[in-house]
């Protein structure tokens, strides 16, 4: 028997959402800062930060659920 860490996923639906919630919203983020960073747009920059709390929310969520 192996002692190695292994990942269990979600079995029930709304951790399976709040991880989907967290996965898009942290993928949007950095499509954000690479965007933003790109161009110069503070905007962008600005609307990232936001997307960071909001996936660090999701990310508490989910792990609480």
């Amino acid at each position: 028997m192996s002692d190695s860490p292994h990942v269990h996923l979600p079995k029930d639906s709304n951790s399976k959402r709040l991880l989907t919630a967290f996965l898009v919203t942290a993928v949007f983020m950095i499509a954000e800062v690479i965007g933003g960073l790109i161009s110069g747009s503070l905007a962008l920059l600005a609307d990232a930060g936001h997307m960071l709390t909001d996936a660090a929310a999701l990310l508490v969520a989910f792990l609480a659920a």
